[in-house]
């Protein structure tokens, strides 16, 4: 039996993940789950191994090397030494296996493992998004900084692997089309809706809540407030926002899920039941319920519920920023998304809702 090991890096990755785990858990078959760095996404597969998986889930759990105050130098060996640690510690000896991936972006530590394996394992990636949709620049030599970056990037992980940009100027890693070539089997984004074809994170039982007619997905830490003039503009905006809600909805109904592995911005729990970050945000997705967030996956690919952005209700330092985040909702909706340009538009959304 070829041993399966799963790299989950995120939520995002989180349908993939659970569709090979289920299919294996079927048939009995050991599986082996690599989370790096996400305390949130590490509860959760705890309590999956606990409530449904049992002694078939393994999982393996790597921290993020955590920069000493020592200088760069004794830093960039730290981290390498670190690496080279956990690998002989839990990959040294994986031989014959099936390896999944699903990502090439903010993924240097599965890249780095993924390198020393190829050889030896069969690699499977299977896109989660389309990354070919949202605008990825290569970035550029210009300072002192970037150049040490890239220098770093390179000498911890090896080649095959760069730096890249986002629209709203996030720097993050990306694995290269050199790298990606050899790998065994590639699943397209379009071939990927076949391969999850007998499987739906609507099988698995997340939560206990049913009675509730709203979620709110707080994805503010990550997109919207480093692009605004402050925390405290952000915090203005949705006390407004929610004193909209509060005309239509009670505190029992509304959910509030913040985004895992980041702090809150700011207290909601005034405003509704605060969800458990570690809960997947698909979890809460209901027929006939409204699904609100400023810039969430969550909404946009969600197949039921009504969609509600509310990216246009904020002033962003770039206008540029701002519409690139829309035009990537957009591209990437399940279904009709609505955008409120005022807070007017949110009520008269409410109110039909409640019709």
């Amino acid at each position: 039996m070829r041993p399966v090991y799963i790299f989950c890096e995120s939520y995002v990755q989180l349908e993939n993940t659970l569709s090979v785990l289920e299919q294996n858990h079927q048939q009995e078959k050991p599986s082996t789950v690599i989370i790096i760095g996400n305390h949130d996404l590490l509860k959760l597969f705890e309590n999956l191994r606990q409530t449904r998986y049992g002694s078939l889930l393994d999982i393996i759990y790597m921290p993020t090397w955590e920069h000493r105050r020592l200088n760069h130098i004794k830093n960039l060996l730290g981290e390498k030494r670190y690496l080279k640690a956990v690998f002989r510690q839990h990959f040294k000896d994986v031989r014959g296996a099936t390896i999944y991936f699903f990502c090439r972006v903010y993924t240097r530590y599965t890249f780095y493992i993924l390198k020393r394996l190829r050889t030896c394992n069969t690699l499977i990636y299977v896109d989660d998004r389309d990354y070919e949709k949202i605008d990825l620049t290569e970035v550029r030599t210009d300072s002192l900084i970037m150049l040490l970056r890239k220098l770093k990037l390179r000498f911890t992980c090896g080649k095959g692997i760069r730096l890249v940009r986002f629209i709203y100027g996030e720097i993050a890693s990306y694995i290269e089309d050199s790298f990606m070539a050899m790998v065994n089997q590639h699943i397209t984004y379009a071939e990927r809706k076949q391969w999850l074809e007998r499987f739906s994170l609507a099988d698995i039982s997340f939560v206990d809540e049913e009675n509730f007619a709203l979620v709110f997905y707080d994805t503010a830490d990550i997109f919207i407030q480093p692009n605004l003039s402050g925390k405290e503009e952000y915090c203005e905006k949705m006390q407004e926002i929610f004193s909209v809600l509060v005309k239509y909805f009670d505190n029992n109904q509304v959910l509030i899920k913040h985004h895992p592995a980041y702090e809150e911005t700011m207290d909601l729990s005034a405003y509704g039941r605060i969800v458990p970050a570690f809960i997947p945000g698909e979890a809460l997705q209901r027929e006939g319920i409204l699904l609100l967030g400023i810039f969430s996956k969550c909404v946009y690919e969600s197949q039921v519920g009504r969609l509600v952005s509310l990216v246009n209700l904020f002033n962003f330092k770039d206008q540029k920023v701002k519409d690139a985040l829309r035009k990537s909702m957009l591209e990437r909706a399940a279904r009709d998304v609505l955008f409120p340009e005022t807070l007017q538009d949110l009520e008269k959304i409410i109110q039909k809702s409640r019709e």
